[in-house]
């Protein structure tokens, strides 16, 4: 009766066992993706890729030929564009690399740099690598290692700057 006893225990013992499972990343492969950022019914900026790979299990995005569009009061202020990107859903961030380029209508500045931040919860962009910014407005180029600025290009702070005055500002 000892050796049931002990030999139902152990069968009790391994049923209850149970190896638990990693859920798996999925990635998802789709071709001209997009995606609208919207907060109370108000569209903030709107996402498209050529190529993108959605991670489920990290909530990521990467995406090649990227175009970025920000709006207020549906109208485009900014457009930024890239050849890579990089998104984190959960922290609402995107990275942004190879041959980027900002340009915000309201403002008349154009960026270009190599690497670029896009925070959506502080609604700010910016670079720490080399950067070119023409001011249209003011007529000028300003070199610099880096830059911060709201979305829409206002409020810009540049870092490690130099200043040339363009001699035709229309023309880039």
């Amino acid at each position: 009766m000892r050796k049931i006893n002990f030999i139902l225990f152990l069968l009790f013992l391994f049923s209850c066992y149970k190896e638990t499972e990693t859920p798996m990343d999925y990635k998802i492969h789709i071709n001209d993706f997009k995606m609208d950022h919207i907060v109370k019914n108000e569209k903030k900026w709107n996402l498209q890729c050529k190529k993108s790979i959605i991670s489920e299990k990290e909530n990521t995005i990467t995406c090649y030929d990227v175009i970025i569009n920000i709006l207020a009061s549906d109208k485009i202020t900014t457009f930024l564009k890239s050849f890579k990107g990089f998104g984190d859903m959960n922290k609402e961030i995107f990275y942004l690399e190879n041959d980027v380029v900002v340009n915000s209508f309201k403002e008349k500045i154009t960026v270009y740099t190599s690497k670029l931040y896009f925070d959506t919860k502080k609604e700010i962009i910016y670079s720490t690598t080399n950067t070119r910014i023409i001011k249209e407005k003011e007529g000028v180029e300003i070199n610099s290692i880096g830059f911060q600025a709201k979305t829409d290009l206002s409020n810009i702070k540049i870092f490690k700057h130099t200043t040339t005055k363009l001699t035709n500002p229309t023309q880039n």
